[in-house]
């Protein structure tokens, strides 16, 4: 797989200082990270089917945690200021959402997360 995730990461980057407020930048860095996740851990064991083969901490966990926070964060921001609500709780809900992980390339949803945990704890 040719994949270039680096270099999307970078123009994701640009996206999040051009406006640091809006979380969208964030939601697709984290999106990006769950790849670099999903292609240095994942065991593709069937292709309908996804599983991470330990519960080992990586590299790339605290990063991603850390963006879904990040992203939270800033979708909250936004409702309570009444500014393009409809789409910070989309993005409030896909955060929340991201113990399970985006589907693969094939589709189906994985048969467990690897070991990704939404923020649980409501930030203010």
């Amino acid at each position: 797989m040719d994949c270039k995730i680096d270099e999307d990461i970078q123009v994701l980057r640009q996206i999040e200082q051009a406006d640091p407020k809006l979380p969208l930048g964030y939601v697709l860095e984290s999106d990006a990270n769950w790849w670099e996740i999903y292609l240095t851990e994942g065991n593709l064991t069937d292709p309908n089917v996804f599983e991470a083969p330990s519960e080992a901490v990586m590299p790339y966990d605290a990063e991603f945690q850390r963006l879904n926070n990040l992203a939270i964060q800033k979708a909250e921001a936004q409702i309570q200021n009444h500014q393009d609500e409809a789409r910070a709780h989309l993005y409030e809900v896909r955060l929340l959402r991201a113990a399970s992980p985006p589907r693969s390339p094939a589709g189906p949803r994985p048969r467990h997360s690897p070991r990704r945990q939404a923020a649980t704890t409501s930030v203010s």
